[in-house]
């Protein structure tokens, strides 16, 4: 039941609602009725003068209201609300929201109104309730030291609005002060009439705006000196006011005061009084002697004019006004005094000017008269650098100067000798008028000296004028006093000294309010305003400043294990000394010194400067990582101006911190990136921290950009200004430091490392502890750490060579002033020269470095076009130069001496490579690039002196080149001319190309001396200092040697470890800080359990119930904490192995740093708990789990330092749950890394807890499975209640998975994974297989139906059997490839193809192998010589001989590997198949490979290069959408269970939220063999209309990830055929992110298709031309036609086709003809005689052995010739059929037919019956034997044709019947041939064959019947069938009679119902052509093979003619063929049939 009820106020429109206490409801009621009686009816619009403008005003009147009242429990509820409601619960403050409601648009008001309101009644309630004291003044009383400051003039030129802002808020407050000090002034000034020219009446002029004066006479100082005191004393007694205290007890709060300039009137006034009559006793007292003052100033030294040149010129210059005091800033007060003594040197005394005000150590006020300030500006400006002069590179000792000076607004000046004469007066006035201050009861501070005036004897009101007038204020001395919170009275606001004190205290501990200011704070918080004083709240919460050398000083820790640290940001960072070396080239190239470097215990950064590439960079990490300690990571530096390295190495870091390698940190040197690419690296690559080396302010100013953009990330400053080695700035070391510090210290994140000219504990230590700073006049700047670069470039592990170590001890160095010599000589033997970048670099003054100086200030700095010319002046010199001093000497050198590349031979060319780039002493090359370099100049040689084509190279392999000497010899014995040729000119280019090759070692001599000269003369000069070897006469004087002028100082051993020289300096910083610190007692050293990494952090999380006892509950309901605070709430705050094992960033895994699992398990969830031991500190995390709370996660230390981890899975095969444990070691003395995970056995121990998932913990736990055997799965019988329950899970709704009776019951095609998963996923438990398989990812999945199967369906009892085809290490991971075969009765149904990834690294190359059935390949063989290369290889046999055939070859092959390029073994066999022209295939050979380690498998290599795929997919160009615009959108399932149970995939990541958060998933993952089901069902659907069986085949890849509730699009296209199935490509996306989650492929079987050939009468002239032309199937179809018709009969049959000529003539001269033409004599037909006896003829009586040609003619043209016809028609229909079938159209289980002709391109096209020639063949002498087997005239035409009928069109009861009926009658009365042969649509279309006459008679017979509606049924109803005849009999006469007058042959005509078939001469399928049958069906046998009969092709899918039923070979199909035909070969099968069975 709720406790509080609304309680509403209102005025009008305006309302304000509150909850209220039940209890107290009554009472607020009855208030609210009293209030609302005491205001005015409310106004329409702009409220009145008397009424509420806002909610806010409306509730401040009524809480006023109530304060009056005797409910304070009222008032301060009331009053608790408002400050909730209004004031942000006081984060905001009354008055800053009182200036906020003004400018609010939505309730305008009056600042009358809101001081009447809300400020007014705001502190009636307070003051009605006690309200607490601000927390300010609690602190006060405790640890806040709190001070008063006033400010002076100058600070604004607008002073008098300061006060009109606080009169018109505050006027209640302040009224009574201004009052009397009005009266006051009014008092005074009339004496000074002469001055106030305008009076002094301040009252008025608040009141009255417009009588306000200008701005010059407020600058006055008579008028501005009292006003300034006014406001401040306006101020304070708001202040005072405020909180509820008099000026006394205000007071006693602050612990001293003091006043800049006049201000020090304000300090005393305060000081000396206790209360208000006191205040205002002392206020007047300090008006009036300021109004003295400034009168008497002004009097004394009055303001004049100045000449307007003057004034303007300072005004254009930025200066502003000429006035009697200038500001100077940003220059030292000795740089000032320079400037102000060569100024006065030129002036008189009186108008000598002086330093007046030392605000801070560069922040000056000069006094004087304006003119000599004037003239101290113009000697400023010669040396004062000009706005935007970019100085970056100018040494900063020779930069202009970079400052401000500007005059201020006052126009006296004060604190000089320049009034002493005013200071006389204004005592006098004093004594007048009797003004003294006495009885200061708190310390105020000297401006002069700082001392106290407490402790004055002299009259502290004189001393205050003294100060004023003629003594220069040292400000930082009058506030070198302790106070944490400094109040700052104004005026000025920011623009005053709260902000200039800001400056010089920032860093001490001292935070400044601007006590006088109401606006919000500023960006970064460094200062505080108004509202802080008056804030309340429960914690006393109070903003503190920073202290630096509080917080930020070294102190020591000792861990656990007794070692002790300094320990500052830095080491706190690391766990590690706060102590490091720098990276740089060449010193930290080399793996030696990184891996010293950090197993001593300190960090260090590689070079990636030294390397090339990343697999170079990668091998160095690999060293470091195998030799240094686990947990210990390393920092990588990379050079931000070499791009080239930072497009690889970035992604480098990026892949290897991926991976887990422990890479801590990487630095940014020589640039600063911008905020977008520095975020790139600090979110993209995971690290530890991030190093930035800026070089000057700005970069500073970019990095803290960068660090503000990342404010919890930490950010490594590594400062070293310009004294560092190698490259370096211009910058000084410590100005920008100390110009930056403050803003650097703003950021937390950012970690201050110095660097550069250090070498010992001693020179170090002051910069760490920060009091460096201090001899610069600032307070300490404590740096956080320390790096060196220089100093270790003599360590013992160093690579520098002996003799250059030798020579950096010999170099002195020099201090840090004098370090800027080195631009110009050698300083302390180190020079600066410019680098190959272009920057300055430090280097020892070798003899070489001094060469390279040399030409850095005569050749390198000229400009283009003059540099060659110098060049040519100069070559003699430079060459001997290179030669005598250089480490890379001038290349060109022959048998006469130095000359250049074009005098040399080929054979110099290369022994002088070979002289330069091999170290002979050590045999070997100086980089193994340079060695390759050179054989490519061999290779160039061999090119150009190599005389016959096909000669072998000499140079096989790079490897040769090793030990070069011997083979240049031989090589150049070979090749004797090239001893003798110059090199030519290509040929020199071609070097020079080779000698700037990019990604090679750059070479080590200079070749030519031109614009590349300073290319090849810089780059890549220091590794040599590390190399002697390789050096000319190992002359250390060659080489370029890095090391820094100041760090010189300190090195003075040779080969001393990195170790010692790093210990010895941490050692030196404990010993001084034990001394300092510690009293020189190390027991005082305080200890921790470990150090470094995360600081405990204490925390409360309010949405967490915490419930203590022995073990402390952590409850979470359904609002969750955030994740960070909960895991620190976790950790708690005692340091012990559960802390660190929860805040620690990292686990130890190996040698590799992986992320802290803990992190991602403990995230808090809804509804679950957490419970800790208090004595054993065991974590248990418990998960609501199908509404129970069950532990999912438990911590505890199972042994002295080990940890385990147990994951905990309820979800199981069995039901019971199981545990996941994981170990860990717990290493206190790495605070870094103090967890590492216990590998051994790790794998096995997750492979357990998964085989107890799957396969339920009855079952034993194996992994001796045999990867190279079978894994058998159960036989399951496949039910209706599992198709159901897993078609419910994945949402497949189609009608054939549904149980009814009376039909089968289908299993969809996914659930096979049910039948098969336990066969499939034991294939991933073998010990071989050795991976994590948490890290498992299932990559693709797919279902093949075996070709003929059957669906699953109910009923089956089916078996499992898996293998596994390959185990390969990628990349990216493991890859396990698992083919699981589901059987049938025995027989294989469908195939289940799985790919798994064990994501992660993997090297066990010894366990992984490949099955591989390899893509058939055809090889094509031209020649003979291409068979006997064939024949040749070991590897191929030869079973049968073959010619120059088409072989396919289908092989398999086992890979075994030993590496990731080579094979352990291979296997290779498989059969060599050939077509016969028959198409029937048969194996002509074997392939058999085995080898052992092998690069490569030589057999698919030549099949590779020899032959091309064959049974591939055919593609569209253009895909076709399936979902007709319709959006596929589905939802993933809430949960992942439903599947799970299903399926029997147990794995936790899908269902578990802490599994799927240990494995680093973002959720958990819809299985994706859910996703594979679901999308499958919308394939079902769309692609194949919701019929099951046709979806032949699905395989997908899971390309990302699907999480519960995902809304799903997916888009299907139609891509491509393959075997006649469609290709559907799926792909499915993430809605929201619209990224593919899974991309699948699906074959579609094409519903059930007969493929129809049509016979003759369908031809046209250019048919399957346009095919022809774009289909190179169909063209070779054509072409092989035409070259038979050509060969064998003399024409072209696409020349008939295309043109259809009326004639055609083929000639028979010539051998070739002759041949023709003894085909043409050879062609003979058989007819049966008169006699009935048969007889053969030949088809061309007209042509014999002396024929020479002969004509075919035909008048409609030769296409409409039978004998072209039928060919033609064939062939356009074979092409057509062929052209399909290599799109893959056709499916393999279709049925076809054809009509008449079509049947022989139906048999040949899909039966393979008989090759294309056979084909032709037939079907021409078939033409040709029907066009003879009818009489002809002389034109060729025939009596014969055929028409289609359509009965129906006769009318509508004139069927098939009536029509059989008329043709029979027409026949039989006219005796002419008629006959209906085709019966093609029942009662729709016929075909009839016959006499042209009886033809025509039909034709007319049935118009008769139309016309007359002669209805032939009805006729034959009523009458008898005779009568019927009788009739028809006339018709027919008389219609026959008409057929024979019409000319003959009779050329047919349309009629109602008859169309004829033009072109047709030849009455086929007629009973006229019987006689042909027999000779036609042994020319048939002839042209068709037995072998090429396939029943297989035949059986259920060939419909002859004949039957018109689907051929079978059974007794009763071929019985009813007998029936139709007689056939005595038939017959004698019939008769013989069992001798068949």
């Amino acid at each position: 039941m709720s406790t509080h009820r609304p309680f509403q106020l209102t005025h009008g429109s305006i309302e304000h609602t509150l909850l209220v206490p039940n209890d107290l409801f009554f009472n607020y009621s009855q208030l609210k009725d009293e209030f609302i009686k005491t205001l005015p009816e409310p106004t329409e619009g702009f409220a009145g003068d008397d009424e509420p403008s806002s909610p806010a005003e409306l509730y401040g009147k009524f809480i006023g209201f109530i304060s009056n009242a005797q409910f304070p429990q009222i008032v301060e509820l009331s009053l608790k609300d408002f400050e909730s409601r209004f004031l942000d619960n006081n984060n905001d403050n009354i008055h800053s929201f009182a200036v906020k409601l003004l400018d609010d648009e939505t309730y305008p008001t009056t600042i009358a109104k809101v001081k009447e309101n809300i400020v007014k009644n705001y502190y009636k309630a307070v003051k009605s309730i006690n309200k607490v004291e601000s927390n300010l003044l609690y602190h006060c009383k405790h640890d806040a030291k709190l001070v008063a400051i006033f400010g002076g003039q100058g600070n604004t030129d607008d002073y008098f609005e300061e006060l009109r802002e606080l009169y018109t808020l505050y006027q209640g407050l302040i009224e009574d002060l201004l009052v009397s000090i009005a009266e006051k002034l009014n008092q005074l000034h009339p004496s000074f009439d002469k001055i106030y020219t305008q009076g002094l009446n301040i009252l008025s002029w608040l009141k009255h705006p417009e009588t306000t004066p200008d701005q010059d006479y407020l600058l006055s100082v008579p008028v501005s000196c009292p006003v300034i005191c006014v406001i401040q004393l306006c101020h304070y007694t708001i202040t005072c006011k405020v909180l509820g205290l008099t000026p006394g007890e205000f007071r006693n709060s602050l612990k001293w005061s003091t006043g800049h300039s006049q201000g020090l009137v304000t300090a005393v006034t305060i000081a000396a009084s206790d209360s208000w009559d006191s205040f205002l006793k002392n206020s007047l007292t300090a008006v009036s002697l300021l109004l003295f003052i400034g009168s008497r100033c002004l009097s004394t030294y009055p303001r004049t004019s100045l000449p307007p040149t003057m004034l303007q010129d300072s005004l254009d210059n930025g200066e502003g006004r000429p006035s009697p005091m200038l500001s100077v800033r940003d220059l030292s007060i000795k740089q000032v005094e320079k400037f102000i003594e060569q100024t006065n040197s030129h002036l008189p005394r009186e108008k000598h000017i002086a330093i007046s005000l030392i605000n801070g150590a560069r922040n000056l006020v000069l006094s004087g008269p304006p003119e000599s300030l004037y003239g101290f500006n113009l000697n400023l400006r010669n040396q004062k650098a000009p706005m935007g002069l970019d100085q970056s590179r100018v040494p900063f000792s020779e930069r202009k100067l970079k400052c401000s000076n500007r005059f201020l607004p006052i126009f006296a000046p004060f604190h000089s000798h320049l009034l002493a004469d005013a200071t006389e007066l204004i005592l006098d006035d004093v004594k007048e008028h009797g003004l003294s201050f006495e009885g200061l009861k708190i310390p105020v501070y000297d401006t002069f000296d700082g001392s106290d005036f407490q402790a004055l004897k002299e009259p502290i009101i004189d001393r205050v004028v003294k100060l004023i007038t003629e003594l220069p204020v040292h400000w930082e001395e009058a506030t070198n006093h302790k106070a944490t919170h400094i109040l700052d009275f104004g005026p000025g606001g920011v623009s005053g000294l709260g902000v200039l004190t800001h400056r010089n205290k920032e860093g001490t501990g001292a935070r400044i309010i601007l006590a006088g200011t109401l606006d919000s704070n500023p960006i970064d918080d460094e200062y505080g305003f108004k509202h802080e004083i008056f804030q309340t709240s429960a914690d006393k919460a109070i903003k503190w400043a920073p202290d630096w050398l509080k917080e930020l000083r070294p102190t020591l820790v000792k861990n656990s294990e007794g070692k002790i640290y300094v320990k500052t940001k830095f080491s706190q960072l690391l766990g590690r000394a706060p102590l490091m070396v720098a990276g740089m080239t060449p010193t930290t190239v080399n793996t030696d010194i990184v891996s010293a470097s950090l197993n001593a215990g300190y960090h260090i950064e590689l070079a990636g400067g030294g390397y090339f590439s990343p697999v170079m960079m990668t091998r160095a990490i690999d060293d470091i990582v195998s030799r240094i300690k686990p947990g210990y990571g390393l920092g990588i530096n990379l050079i931000y101006v070499n791009p080239f390295m930072l497009q690889w190495g970035i992604p480098l870091i990026k892949d290897l911190r991926e991976k887990g390698y422990p890479i801590q940190s990487l630095t940014i040197g020589a640039g600063v990136p911008s905020i977008e690419v520095a975020t790139e690296y600090i979110e993209d690559l995971g690290l530890t921290h991030l190093g930035l080396k800026p070089g000057s302010v700005d970069a500073i100013s970019q990095v803290i950009a960068i660090a503000k953009a990342h404010p919890t990330f930490p950010i490594v400053l590594q400062w070293t200004g310009g004294r560092g080695g190698g490259h370096h700035s211009f910058e000084d070391f410590h100005q920008p430091i100390i110009q930056m510090y403050s803003k650097i210290r703003r950021c937390s994140n950012i970690v201050l490392v110095a660097g550069s000219g250090f070498g010992s504990d001693e020179d170090t230590y002051p910069y760490l502890s920060g009091y460096w700073s201090e001899k610069f006049n600032y307070p300490p700047m404590p740096f956080d750490g320390v790096l060196f670069g220089s100093r270790v470039m003599t360590s013992k592990e160093s690579h520098t060579s002996l003799a250059a170590k030798k020579l950096i001890v010999e170099c002195k160095g020099v201090p840090d002033q004098q370090w800027e010599q080195t631009y110009k000589k050698p300083t302390g033997g180190i020079i600066t020269v410019r680098s190959e970048m272009g920057e300055p670099i430090h280097k020892i003054a070798t003899r070489g470095v001094m060469f390279w100086k040399e030409l850095d200030d005569t050749i390198f700095n000229l400009p283009k076009n003059k540099l060659l010319d110098a060049l040519n002046k100069k070559r003699d010199h430079i060459i001997k130069k290179l030669n005598n001093d250089f480490q890379k000497p001038w290349f060109g050198k022959n048998a006469n001496g130095v000359c250049d590349l074009q005098e040399m031979t080929y054979k110099e060319v290369a022994n002088r490579l070979v002289e330069l780039m091999y170290v002979k002493k050590s045999h070997r090359w100086i980089d193994v690039s340079l060695r390759n370099m050179y054989g490519d100049f061999l290779r160039r040689v061999e090119e150009r002196f190599t005389s016959s084509a096909g000669t072998v190279s000499l140079l096989q392999n790079f490897n040769q080149l090793n030990e070069p000497e011997q083979f240049t010899a031989d090589f150049f014995e070979k090749f004797p001319q090239a001893g003798k040729q110059l090199i030519s000119e290509e040929d020199c280019d071609y070097f020079l190309m080779l000698a700037a090759r990019p990604g090679q070692k750059p070479v080590p001599f200079v070749p030519v001396l031109d614009e590349r000269f300073e290319f090849f003369f810089k780059k890549d000069s220091l590794w040599q200092s590390e190399d002697l070897e390789s050096v000319v006469d190992e002359d250390v004087q060659r080489t370029c040697i890095l090391h820094g002028p100041v760090a010189s100082q300190y090195t003075s051993k040779v080969d001393e470890p990195i170790g010692d020289i790093l210990n010895s300096i941490h050692e030196g910083h404990i010993a001084r800080l034990i001394k300092e610190e510690y009293a020189g007692d190390e027991s005082k050293i305080p200890v921790v359990e470990y150090f470094g990494g995360k600081k405990p952090a204490s925390v409360s999380a309010t949405s967490v119930n915490i419930i203590d006892g022995n073990q402390v509950v952590y409850e979470i309901d359904s609002e969750l904490p955030n994740k960070q605070e909960w895991l620190d709430l976790l950790a708690g705050t005692e340091l012990n192995w559960l802390q660190a094992f929860i805040s620690t960033d990292r686990i130890v895994q190996g040698s590799k740093h992986v992320s802290n699992p803990l992190h991602d398990i403990l995230t808090p969830a809804k509804h679950s708990k957490v419970t800790i031991d208090k004595k054993t500190k065991k974590l248990t995390a418990f998960e609501n789990i199908k509404g129970d709370l069950l532990p999912v996660v438990e911590i505890e230390l199972v042994k002295p330092n080990t940890i385990q981890l147990s994951l905990i899975e309820h979800r199981t095969a069995d039901t019971n749950p199981v545990a996941l444990p994981f170990l860990y070691k717990y290493n206190p003395a790495d605070g870094f890394a103090p967890i590492l995970e216990i590998m051994e056995d790790r794998n096995e121990r997750i492979k357990e807890f998964y085989w107890k998932l799957w396969f339920g913990s009855s079952v034993p736990y194996s992994n001796d499975i045999n990867v190279e055997k079978a894994i058998l799965g159960d036989e399951i019988t496949i039910s209706s209640q599992t198709i159901s329950e897993f078609t419910h899970a994945i949402g497949n709704k189609c009608d054939a998975f549904v149980d009814r009776p009376g039909k089968a019951t289908l299993a969809p095609m996914d659930f096979a994974i049910v039948i098969g998963w336990k066969a499939i996923i034991k294939a991933i438990f073998p010990k071989s297989v050795d991976g994590d398989l948490l890290k498992l990812v299932h990559l693709s999945n797919g279902y093949k139906m075996i070709t003929g199967a059957a669906p699953l369906k109910k009923g089956d009892v089916v078996s499992t059997k898996a293998e596994i085809k390959a185990v390969l290490n990628q990349p990216s991971g493991k890859l396990v490839e698992v083919v699981g075969t589901i059987y049938r009765e025995g027989k294989p149904v469908m195939e289940v193809t799985s790919q798994f990834l064990y994501r992660g690294e993997y090297n066990d190359y010894c366990n992984t192998f490949q099955k591989v059935t390899e893509t058939p390949v055809q090889v094509a063989f031209k020649s003979a010589k291409d068979l006997a290369v064939l024949r040749s290889k070991e590897w191929f046999h030869l079973e049968k001989d073959v010619q120059f055939d088409v072989l396919t070859f289908r092989c398999e092959s086992t890979y075994k590997f030993k590496s990731a390029n080579v094979y352990s073994s291979i296997k290779t066999t498989g059969q060599v198949l050939l077509e016969l022209p028959t198409k029937e295939v048969i194996q002509v050979g074997s392939v058999d490979y085995e080898a052992g380690t092998s690069y490569g498998n030589p057999v698919t290599d030549y099949l590779s290069r020899n032959g091309k795929t064959i049974e591939e997919s055919v593609i569209f160009e253009n895909a076709i959408p399936l979902s007709s615009g319709e959006e596929l959108t589905s939802k993933a399932p809430g949960t992942n269970e439903p599947y799970a149970i299903v399926s029997g995939d147990y794995n936790p990541i899908h269902v578990s939220r802490v599994f799927a958060a240990y494995a680093k998933l973002p959720g958990t993952i819809t299985h994706g063999m859910y996703s594979s089901a679901s999308i499958r069902a919308l394939v079902e659907e769309w692609a194949a209309n919701n019929v099951a069986a046709r979806v032949r085949a699905f395989k997908c890849d899971f390309v990302g990830m699907v999480l519960p509730n995902d809304t799903l699009q997916t888009t299907m296209e139609h891509v491509g055929m393959i075997n006649g199935r469609k290709i559907i490509k799926v792909e499915t996306r993430n809605v929201e992110t619209e990224l593919p989650v899974l991309i699948g492929e699906a074959e579609i079987e094409q519903p059930t298709t007969t493929y129809v050939f049509t016979g003759q009468g369908s031809q046209e002239q250019g048919m399957g031309m346009e095919l022809y032309n774009s289909s190179e199937v169909a063209r070779e179809v054509w072409d092989k036609a035409d070259r038979h018709f050509v060969n064998n009969y003399g024409f072209s049959i696409l020349d008939i086709v295309q043109n259809n000529p009326n004639e055609l003539t083929i000639h028979f001269g010539g051998a070739k003809g002759r041949a023709i033409r003894d085909n043409y004599i050879g062609m003979m037909f058989e007819t049966i005689g008169e006699d009935g006896a048969l007889k053969s003829e030949k088809i061309f009586k007209d042509i014999d052995e002396t024929t020479t040609s002969y004509t075919f003619v035909s008048p409609t043209g030769l296409l409409s010739a039978t004998q072209f016809t039928q060919p033609a028609l064939t062939l356009m229909e074979k092409a057509a059929y062929e052209d399909i079938k290599s799109k893959g159209l056709i499916p393999s289980d279709i049925m076809f037919a054809g009509h008449s002709l079509g049947e022989y391109s139906a048999l040949s096209s899909l039966a393979n019956v008989m090759p294309i020639e056979s084909l032709v063949d037939v079907v021409f002498y078939r033409g040709m034997t029907m066009q003879v087997a009818v009489p002809r005239d002389e034109l060729g035409r025939s009596n014969y044709g055929m028409v289609a009928v359509n009965p129906s069109r006769v009318s509508a009861t004139f069927d098939d019947s009536a029509l059989r009926f008329v043709v029979d009658e027409v026949a039989n009365k006219t005796k002419w041939l008629l006959e209906i042969v085709n019966y093609n649509v029942e009662n729709q279309q016929y075909v009839a064959a016959g006499d042209l006459r009886a033809l025509d008679t039909l034709t007319n017979v049935l118009n008769v019947l139309k016309i007359n509606k002669i209805d032939i049924v009805k006729l034959q109803e009523q009458m008898s069938i005779e009568k019927v005849k009788e009739h028809l009999y006339e018709i027919v006469d008389e219609v026959a009679a008409k057929s024979l007058a019409k000319p003959q042959p009779i050329d047919l005509e349309r009629g109602f119902a008859v169309i004829p078939l033009k072109g047709i001469s030849v009455p086929f399928h007629s009973s006229y052509l019987m006689s042909g049958v027999k000779p036609f069906q042994r020319f048939l046998c002839k042209k068709i093979p037995k072998s090429s009969v396939k029943p297989q092709d035949l059986i259920g899918k060939y419909i002859p003619n004949l039957t018109a039923k689907p051929f079978e070979l059974t007794k009763e199909y071929f019985q009813s063929v007998y029936d139709l035909t007689k056939s005595e070969k038939i017959k004698s099968i019939l008769d013989n049939w069992e001798q068949y069975e």
